[in-house]
């Protein structure tokens, strides 16, 4: 980014009219793909969305100008949002429930290896020849592996003629629940829970993606680093955004394990997100107030870690619980509404985010986001006990 910035002599505001159009168009295409994986093969979503990925990357590579960098960027946020839905589909297939909140973490890293490795990579690509390069290696990279995987993943066990993860349910049984319990989407935007969890969620997404987005360009052009600073920082932050994601989802796991056997109703994934959250503040904070153009590397390094760990280990328990929080034959669509808001904060890291930094610089962006974290912490604390599992309608007696 900031060599774009450079070479195209484009603003703030340019910037983030660009990373907004592709959060937004990755909101809808999130959304729509959580609802349709229920329909289409997770093989095909993944693997063609994985190559128009890179399709769209050589588009922005090729164009020259503010409107249409919006436009292939806008192109890219909708083919990446087939990805994780189909993801998460597969996962559920493979893996067993009491695994499920440990695997979905580890492979949510997934994210955080490219994001660890891509700065280092795009300095030196860059270095050595231009931003556009930068931008077509992995799209290269993306083609490869779209036609690799559409030969190789399977949907389920039952494709390798092994039993599914999760018995079929008894018909006769099934029949009595369908008699009894009737889940409906539209109970799902009024349940309180869900939309505490929507919240938290869009509240440590824009947070995530402000200072993986927009930190380095915090340290180059308000705390006078160089750009190898900025991406050593990202890099750091995505290897403990990996870290925090696989330990938070053992820990998660974990509360649930303790507290089964136990009668409550609240969700024992809280506690974790809590802490995760309260420590992502104190990080913050020190990231604002400590770090100048004297800062080592390795306190600038040590705080991208944590911030790192300390926002991605929320995201990934957020994920978990909005899926589970909710009847298995709408789990799904409850992941997807939680994911709106998700992606809402994320959209708001980008314009709207730089449209304030525009104004009071970055530091006092940055200082917006740490007084709204304060905010969220102290509500998730008042409301840790908050009644976490969904009532199901009733069929009324005839």
């Amino acid at each position: 980014m900031p060599a774009l910035a450079e070479d195209e002599k484009l603003d703030k505001d340019a910037l983030g009219l660009i990373a907004s159009a592709q959060m937004l168009a990755y909101a809808v295409s999130k959304f729509s793909g959580a609802v349709l994986s229920d329909y289409l093969s997770a093989r095909l979503m993944f693997s063609i969305g994985l190559a128009l990925t890179g399709l769209t990357n050589l588009i922005f590579a090729s164009f020259s100008s503010v409107p249409l960098f919006v436009f292939s960027w806008f192109l890219n946020g909708l083919a990446q949002g087939a990805g994780w839905p189909a993801c998460a589909k597969i996962l559920k297939a493979w893996f067993s429930p009491s695994q499920f909140g440990t695997w979905w973490s580890v492979l949510s890293t997934s994210a955080n290896v490219a994001g660890s490795i891509a700065p280092i990579v795009a300095t030196f690509i860059i270095s050595n020849f231009d931003w556009r390069v930068s931008m077509v290696a992995p799209a290269i990279v993306s083609f490869a592996l779209s036609a690799i995987f559409l030969i190789s993943i399977k949907n389920s066990p039952v494709d390798v003629g092994l039993p599914p993860m999760v018995p079929e349910v008894d018909s006769k049984k099934s029949d009595e629940v369908k008699e009894t319990e009737k889940p409906k989407t539209a109970d799902l935007l009024k349940y309180k829970f869900l939309q505490l969890v929507g919240v938290g969620y869009l509240g440590v997404f824009l947070i995530k993606t402000c200072i993986v987005d927009w930190g380095q360009m915090y340290l180059i052009q308000e705390c006078g680093k160089d750009r190898l600073t900025g991406s050593t920082y990202t890099s750091f932050l995505e290897l403990g955004g990996m870290c925090g994601a696989v330990i938070s989802g053992l820990l998660g796991d974990r509360m649930v394990a303790l507290s089964s056997g136990i009668e409550s109703r609240r969700n024992p994934r809280l506690p974790v997100i809590i802490i995760l959250l309260s420590v992502l503040l104190l990080a913050l904070h020190l990231f604002l107030t400590t770090v100048d153009s004297d800062s080592s590397q390795v306190w600038i390094s040590s705080l991208g870690f944590v911030m790192g760990f300390c926002s991605y280990g929320p995201i990934a328990i957020f994920g978990v619980v909005a899926t589970e929080c909710a009847p298995p034959s709408i789990a799904g669509t409850s992941y997807a509404i939680a994911s709106v808001f998700a992606n809402t904060g994320a959209v708001m890291a980008g314009l709207p985010f730089n449209l304030l930094a525009a104004r009071i610089f970055y530091s006092g962006a940055f200082f917006v986001l740490e007084v709204m974290l304060f905010l969220v912490v102290v509500l998730y604390a008042l409301c840790r006990n908050m009644d976490a599992k969904m009532e199901v309608a009733k069929e009324k007696p005839l």
